[in-house]
């Protein structure tokens, strides 16, 4: 008999190793060794940052805030990683210098000239830095991390400009080139000019554009000395401000994210307008008219780094430049702010401004109150539109003119030319039309609306009057349809009571204002009378279920698997850290988890979720979800947060593994349960065991390993242990070392039950 008895019996509680936080003249430290600060709180050692090398590593500092989480704040080699597969070393030699080895070759130093012995001692502080400091003198520090910071700015640090015996030092940060490689990426942040606190200047090197940017006063910042500034060291918990891969700057407040704002810095690209409805939760990067994007692929991705460009080529001549029935432009409403580097051009009328924008080929984009005039050149960079604040600024984008395009007289030429042979394919493609009814149109995205409504007659027609039924559940059926453009799609029909409809209105407001590459996309619906019904992005290779769970040998590989594991965990992530409204999702099970052509997981089925305003750290409802995959909570009626999705996961992952229902009958006396025999096993040291027989033991260990323990992590009888969905994508990265988790006192309760 199956149990679902859960109590949660015990927070789990994290032990921290503590190391010496010391390194003497002579001695080595090792890639199985670190240092830790006196206070616990930071460690420094070897890293790997990407698991798909899991060979190369780098010595870093990262900052420890519970059993789970690490934070990297500082790399040293940073643009050259050490091959931990050969014998590599740090080590403080006899003359004082910090050298990093591999094979007796120099990879890494502090760059200390000496020829001298002299004793020194390395510490990592309880601040962060680590320090070289005199043996026989400790206020003599001959060198520290802090005069060379990475991307992530910890109290006691500083930036700024200092000058010293005639030499000017900048200090300030640089960005990793992406969430993997940590060498010198696309983005700088510096003081500004002004030497105010809180002023800087972001600067994006491969376009060499510079942003002005005001941090929030929030952030205690204080005079370090002359031209240098700090973050107050007496704050707690202790601020810290880290630069990401995208420009976009996050503060943090002990652990906890306060200010974000990646909508300001240019994030997305040349030509790229940034549409938000809430610009630290959701936002979201499109092309203006007339533009599309420059990669396609990094869209699909999100990332929007290289923006946008124009979807004709660009004549910009002086013959061409001043053809004004070659030109138009378009209106921009709503902007928050002007984009960046505008150019006064003077006291003049909006007819006015235009002209002189038409007129000279440079000029991309021009604004005017009839007062005062503004002109843009070569890329705009800055677009920002808030959909829940208005009035804004107006732009006026310069584009080429319909007329450029082929007009009805030219079709008239043509046509007399072709003749009767172009009049018969006209009148079939006619014929075609009306016989087959009106076929739906799936719309490209616009700035204004994220999805279109569309009638009961467009529906039945898509899908030849529902004859094609992909599957069925509790909330109705889907059937495969296809576009007007021969694109296949799929209709959701619902089941109309009262719960459907609030399920329905639900997905509507959920699905309809987010897009993400691991979320099924919304692309319309129908409300026609009783009927609702919901238009999707079609998904060729079905539900997860439908290949995890069939005896074949023509089952997932491993890449694929962990693959969709990441997916999933990335699709929650974004459903519940930066959408408007954290979003639960409730109802996480391999049926509700999609895969495109490529096997890349897409989550499916909002139905079940709630919305949660930011202002609530819980909201109480009734069960509803699949039994199998519920926490603990859902039975003891305590309220349900966003943990409840991670406990779900974790039981997926489970099955991911396995290859087997978590629920179905397994062959153990003792563990009934797979997870509590997964969770036993990894304990005891064991996981090979724990894959699916179905893959003969084909899988990266290091990524078994991993898999387990993040599903055991996420499956922690309370919630507080249980990691959130961004940290667990980090884990499954490779970025955050996972610990062996304790086994659920709920599941050994099950233990007990049985032998009882």
């Amino acid at each position: 008999m199956e149990i679902f008895s859960f109590a949660i019996l015990l927070l789990c509680s994290t032990h921290l190793t503590h190391a010496s936080n010391k390194l003497s003249s002579g001695e080595s430290l090792y890639s199985n060794q670190s240092l830790v600060s006196e206070n616990g709180k930071f460690e420094f050692g070897f890293s790997n940052f990407d698991s798909s090398v899991d060979t190369n590593y780098y010595i870093a500092i990262w900052l420890v805030h519970e059993n789970l989480n690490r934070r990297i704040v500082w790399v040293g080699n940073r643009e050259k990683p050490v091959n931990i597969s050969q014998p590599c070393a740090l080590s403080l030699s006899h003359y004082g210098n910090l050298l990093l080895t591999q094979s007796q070759k120099l990879i890494w130093s502090s760059n200390l000239r000496g020829t001298q012995q002299v004793s020194r001692v390395l510490v990592l502080l309880d601040t962060g830095n680590l320090v070289l400091l005199d043996h026989m003198n400790s206020n003599n520090v001959t060198w520290q991390s802090f005069d060379h910071p990475t991307d992530t700015w910890l109290p006691g640090a500083w930036l700024g400009s200092s000058s010293m015996n005639g030499n000017t030092t900048n200090f300030s940060l640089t960005s990793w080139k992406d969430i993997n490689d940590p060498s010198s990426g696309n983005y700088i942040l510096e003081r500004g000019p002004l030497l105010g606190k809180w002023d800087f200047i972001l600067t994006q090197v491969e376009n060499k554009t510079r942003y002005p940017i005001t941090l929030p006063s929030r952030l205690p910042i204080v005079n370090y000395d002359i031209g240098l500034i700090t973050i107050n060291t007496t704050e707690i918990p202790p601020f810290s401000l880290k630069l990401s891969t995208d420009g976009v700057i996050t503060i943090w407040e002990g652990d906890v994210e306060f200010y974000s704002n990646p909508c300001g810095f240019g994030s997305c690209g040349p030509f790229g307008i940034c549409v938000s409805a809430n610009l630290r939760y959701f936002w979201s990067c499109v092309c203006p008219s007339g533009f599309e994007p420059k990669s396609s692929e990094d869209f699909a991705v999100q990332n929007f780094g290289a923006g946008c460009e124009r979807n004709y080529p660009w004549d910009c001549t002086a013959n061409s430049s001043t053809d004004s029935n070659k030109y138009t432009f378009h209106l921009l409403n709503n902007l928050t702010s002007w984009p960046y580097n505008k150019q006064y051009v003077g006291s003049q009328s909006k007819r006015e401004c235009e002209i002189a924008c038409l007129i000279n080929c440079s000029c991309t984009a021009y604004a005017s109150d009839d007062i005062y005039c503004y002109h843009w050149y070569e890329e705009l960079s800055g677009l920002i539109i808030r959909e829940d604040q208005s009035p804004g600024e107006s732009i006026y984008i310069r584009l080429l003119t319909s007329d450029s395009t082929i007009k009805w007289t030219d079709y008239k030429h043509i046509m007399l030319i072709i003749g009767g042979v172009f009049f018969f394919v006209l009148m079939l493609l006619l014929f075609l039309r009306i016989f087959r009814g009106k076929l739906l149109c799936v719309p490209t995205l616009k700035i204004d609306d994220y999805v279109s409504v569309y009638t009961y007659a467009q529906m039945k027609s898509a899908t030849k009057n529902f004859s094609t039924k992909l599957g069925e559940g509790g909330f109705g059926s889907v059937f495969m349809g296809q576009s007007s453009d021969f694109t296949e799609i799929a209709v959701k029909k619902l089941k109309i009571v009262d719960q459907e409809k609030k399920q329905f209105r639900t997905e509507v407001q959920t699905l309809g204002i987010i897009q993400h590459t691991n979320l099924v996309r919304l692309l319309g619906f129908c409300t026609e009378g009783s009927k609702r019904l919901l238009v999707y992005e079609y998904m060729p290779k079905g539900s997860l279920n439908s290949h995890l769970f069939k005896e074949s040998s023509n089952s997932l590989c491993w890449k694929d698997r962990y693959k969709i594991a990441i997916g999933t965990a990335r699709g929650l992530a974004y459903l519940h850290e930066q959408c408007r409204d954290c979003i639960i999702h409730c109802d996480i099970k391999p049926e509700n988890v999609l895969l495109d052509e490529n096997f890349s997981a897409k989550i499916a089925d909002f139905g079940m979720a709630k919305l949660l305003g930011r202002d609530f750290s819980r909201a109480l409802t009734t069960i509803r979800g699949t039994i199998g995959y519920l926490a603990p909570e859902w039975f003891s009626g305590v309220a349900i947060t966003k943990k409840a999705d991670v406990y779900s996961f974790g039981l997926m992952l489970f099955e991911i593994i396995s290859g087997k229902r978590n629920k179905s009958k397994f062959n153990n006396r003792r563990y009934p349960y797979f997870p509590l025999y997964a969770t036993m096993k990894m304990n005891e040291g064991e996981v090979l065991c724990l894959l699916d027989r179905k893959l003969c033991g084909n899988a990266n260990i290091v990524e078994l390993i991993r898999a387990c323990k993040v599903a055991g992590w996420c499956i922690q009888d309370s919630e507080a242990c249980r990691p959130s969905m961004g940290k667990v994508v980090l884990m499954l990265q490779g970025v955050i070392d996972v610990g062996i988790p304790p086994v659920p006192h709920s599941l050994l309760n099950l233990v007990d039950a049985e032998e009882y």
